[in-house]
């Protein structure tokens, strides 16, 4: 039978065609993925500087949230501190320090995202952490105390273990206050930070502080009390003077 040259032609240029587009989406859709890889493994870097919450606030906000400033609302702020921490460091070595504190960071960083809060930072053997940022809700007092509470038993939890393995116990320090503060970008243009700042954070150091002068382990402020919806039994240990504050603060110990 005769071969007939266009048909074939028109075959191998279909051919062609076809073969060229599979190819052009073939590598638009390893672009995507690429693309997809590389904003995952950001994200997951970026969770290693920053709580989840502002990981995800960062990831849709407008070019307006990485200026400096921000907005004052109520917020909930967490100190805790190893106590004797420096009598401890000079008795191990620095390796088991790092361990030492790396496995309590770890423990505490897990009761607080457990509750949805936001790690502001951690200062030496200590943390902050709030609740109501980058943006606030109803619960945010009441998860604070949830969170203060898993951090308690945490501890409890890790000293069971130091235990077993004939280390002496830790102990640690919380102080919870809530109030308003200013929340958003510190800093500069350059270099940022996120973090609240105001008279509630200082309250809510100096009320982690009085744990000492008190010999409890977790303290709470009227204000917690007042704006948390918890039912929980607690010890009324009057007033604390706050530096710079006129008025004294009222505090009280959650049984747990």
């Amino acid at each position: 039978p005769p071969v007939l040259i266009s048909f074939i032609i028109m075959n191998i240029l279909f051919v062609a065609i076809v073969g060229f587009f599979c190819v052009l989406m073939a590598g638009r859709s390893r672009k995507t993925v690429m693309e997809a890889v590389d904003l995952q493994n950001m994200n997951t870097q970026l969770s290693r500087y920053f709580s989840p919450n502002v990981v995800k606030k960062m990831a849709g906000a407008e070019s307006s949230f990485f200026k400096p400033g921000g907005s004052v609302h109520d917020v909930a702020v967490l100190f805790s501190d190893i106590r004797s921490f420096t009598t401890i460091s000079e008795s191990i070595p620095p390796d088991e320090v790092l361990r030492l504190l790396s496995d309590y960071q770890q423990r505490m960083t897990g009761a607080i995202f457990k509750h949805s809060g936001t790690l502001d930072k951690f200062i030496g053997d200590g943390i902050m952490a709030t609740f109501g940022t980058p943006d606030p809700a109803p619960d945010d007092a009441e998860r604070a105390v949830l969170a203060g509470l898993e951090m308690m038993r945490a501890l409890a939890a890790m000293n069971t273990e130091r235990k077993a393995a004939m280390l002496p116990p830790i102990r640690h320090g919380i102080g919870i206050h809530f109030g308003p503060a200013l929340v958003g970008n510190v800093g500069t243009s350059e270099r940022l930070e996120f973090t609240v700042i105001g008279d509630t954070v200082n309250a809510a150091s100096r009320i982690e502080s009085a744990c000492k002068e008190t010999g409890r382990e977790f303290l709470i402020s009227k204000q917690v009390m007042e704006s948390s919806r918890l039912s929980i039994e607690t010890e009324d240990l009057g007033f604390i003077e706050v530096r710079g504050k006129n008025v004294p603060l009222n505090i009280f110990a959650p049984r747990f």
